[in-house]
């Protein structure tokens, strides 16, 4: 297994969202097409937007934590027929038990808990690209160069009615 982290958010041409994992240790990162639900989970947490009512994923984290079952880590690892499938691996009691889940639900739920997400080795090997060439804007120099991320949290944000979330 190879450990990765959320590099970035774009829409992709189809205006669909898609969430970059990018391998901790190297260039290779994988794509993954998410909801716009869920790309809006992850981002509101990687930009540390608390509502005032908990959204499906902090509910999930509060279930775990007043269960007592710690999330020890997510791993995505398979894709059949263009369909990624991940596990959360979940520690209850001493014994680990692994739960179905989509990867975008599995990332936003490992982000809000601070779990470890991990990719399974065959699939970095078949999936992923190469970002050895690819260069992030310099935002802090340019405003107009925003990182995607940011556009792409903008455009999602505007279209929230924050008053649906309290």
């Amino acid at each position: 297994m190879v450990e990765v982290v959320v590099h970035t958010m774009v829409q992709d041409a189809a205006k669909q969202m898609v969430v970059v994992l990018k391998e901790r240790e190297g260039p290779r990162a994988l794509p993954i097409v998410i909801g716009n639900y869920e790309a809006q989970a992850i981002l509101l947490e990687l930009r540390g937007f608390e509502p005032a009512r908990p959204l499906t994923h902090d509910l999930l984290r509060s279930v775990l934590d007043e269960l007592g079952v710690q999330l020890a880590r997510v791993v995505v690892h398979d894709m059949r027929d263009n369909i990624y499938y991940a596990i959360l691996v979940l520690v209850n009691n001493g014994t680990e038990q692994e739960v179905d889940a989509r990867p975008s639900d599995a990332i936003a739920l490992a982000l809000r808990v601070g779990a470890p997400i991990y990719v399974g080795d065959k699939l970095m090997e078949e999936a992923t690209v190469s970002l050895e060439d690819y260069e992030e804007p310099e935002a802090e120099q340019d405003p107009a160069k925003a990182s995607e991320i940011d556009r792409c949290f903008r455009d999602i944000i505007s279209d929230l009615d924050l008053e649906d979330y309290s």
